[in-house]
C-alpha cells in the first residue's frame, strides 16, 4: 500500500500554517 505522498506534504503545509496562526494569536 502506497501513501499519497502529495497530499501527506500538502497535509504538513497546513498544519505547519496553523500552528503558525496559533502562535501569532497568543
Amino acid at each position: 500500500m502506497r501513501w499519497p505522498l502529495r497530499q501527506t506534504v500538502a497535509h504538513k503545509c497546513n498544519f505547519q500554517k496553523s500552528v503558525m496562526r496559533a502562535h501569532s494569536e497568543l
